[in-house]
């Protein structure tokens, strides 16, 4: 093991001691029956189920000077820290996460290609709207 190597497994080691929450990432995949296909539903993806996750909160700054009273112009940001991918296996763009953090379950859209890195991947995500 490389100086590197040993490095690198002591970052992930720290990391894992941060990763509080538990994800799930969801796809949108075809359901078909007896070769009929019935729609497109949101599915968990194989590997992607019961992960270690970390959400982090934070906020954009309003706009403009006068929308800081009533807070209408402060934006939600946030950020999901996961362990790093298997080889060969990408967080798909525009899939939907659920993560229970704190007693808390948030629906989460990826925004973006996440960032991998050989200790954890991190990625954009938004909090999609609640529905009835």
């Amino acid at each position: 093991m490389t100086t590197m190597d040993a490095a690198y497994a002591a970052a992930r080691q720290q990391l894992r001691r941060l990763l509080v929450g538990v994800c799930t990432v969801y796809a949108l995949q075809v359901q078909e029956v007896a070769g009929v296909c019935c729609g497109e539903f949101w599915q968990p993806l194989a590997g992607w189920s019961d992960l270690p996750c970390y959400l982090a909160f934070g906020q954009n700054e309003p706009a403009r000077t006068d929308s800081a009273a009533d807070g209408s112009g402060v934006e939600a940001r946030f950020q999901l820290f996961l362990p790093p991918a298997e080889p060969g296996l990408a967080l798909p763009v525009g899939s939907r996460v659920r993560v229970e953090q704190w007693g808390q379950v948030y629906w989460l859209a990826c925004s973006g290609q996440a960032a991998c890195y050989p200790t954890h991947m991190e990625v954009m995500v938004r909090l999609l709207d609640e529905r009835a």
